[in-house]
């Protein structure tokens, strides 16, 4: 197939594109090029969206376009407000969504890849997160200076920035004033009743309106979500993706359901904004897909961590 390169691994992040026809083929180093079909999508953008919080200024991976496809330049200053359109900013996180998924299987190859002594680092990397995240939370809870110190301490390591890597992402923010809790699409979870399940299917995600969520993968606690306003399950809203962890009510909770059939209501009435704000959430766990890949090779192919 004949491509043409739109940007390269390591270019000066200094423009998106629009592409109007597909498909663009996405290449991770070691890997031959992944092809996802990209119709009147804003690509170019995932540097963008994570300015803020990396300050990434270099691209981190290669993409191409495919045989027959067309995209125009466009500069970055409109990224925004192209996103926020609905069809753009609709077909655009299904994009981002196919690029969780392309590294997702990525990461899991590499993970299979990569010496058997890295599997018993990568357990204690998660184990050495929770510990100091633990004697945060006790540090601010008792209002303990010393133990919110030595944490701070310990979260400026190799070992908790690699268990950070090897954890999953942070939920982001759908609405700034959640909705009322009276309205036909909120529903009421009783105290310890199932929200969804993992590898189970469905096309919506959640919003947390009060109460508070255990989120559950393979059997293992992850995080709670308790702060009114969190958005949770957005791959499943864009594409027929199973679940990647299980949800629990932990007490009496009230959750928004944003469903397939229901988004463009939901963008126009209660959150505009809602397609960049998913695109960013998104975006990162591309980022940290790419990241994990890169610091397990790194770690793989150093001194034995």
């Amino acid at each position: 197939m004949s491509v043409q390169p739109l940007y390269r691994r390591g270019d000066t992040v200094d423009r998106a594109f629009i592409v109007s026809k597909g498909p663009v083929l996405v290449g991770l180093p070691g890997r031959d090029p992944h092809s996802i079909e990209a119709n009147s999508i804003v690509v170019g953008t995932l540097e963008f969206l994570l300015a803020d919080v990396h300050h990434t200024q270099r691209r981190l991976f290669d993409l191409y376009l495919g045989q027959a496809g067309e995209a125009t330049g466009i500069t970055l200053d409109v990224v925004a407000e192209m996103i926020n359109q609905f069809h753009f900013g609709y077909n655009s996180n299904i994009f981002l969504g196919r690029l969780i998924e392309f590294t997702n299987h990525a990461f899991a190859e590499s993970r299979r890849d990569l010496k058997d002594v890295l599997r018993p680092y990568q357990r204690r990397a998660r184990l050495y997160v929770r510990m100091v995240d633990k004697l945060y939370d006790i540090g601010v809870r008792h209002q303990l200076r010393m133990l919110c110190d030595l944490a701070a301490l310990r979260r400026d390591t190799a070992l908790y920035r690699d268990g950070e890597l090897y954890g999953r992402p942070s939920v982001f923010h759908a609405v700034v004033s959640p909705p009322s809790t009276r309205s036909r699409y909120v529903e009421l979870y009783k105290k310890n009743s199932l929200i969804c399940r993992e590898g189970s299917r469905g096309k919506q995600m959640f919003v947390l309106l009060s109460g508070k969520i255990v989120v559950m993968a393979e059997g293992l606690y992850v995080a709670t979500i308790e702060t009114p306003g969190e958005a949770f399950g957005e791959l499943s809203l864009f594409l027929d993706g199973k679940r990647t962890a299980t949800l629990i009510a932990e007490e009496d909770t009230n959750v928004l359901t944003i469903e397939h059939k229901n988004i463009r209501h939901f963008v126009r009435h209660r959150c505009p904004t809602f397609f960049m704000s998913s695109a960013q959430a998104l975006a990162e766990r591309v980022y940290q897909n790419v990241t994990r890949i890169d610091r397990m090779y790194a770690l793989a192919n150093g001194p034995n961590p």
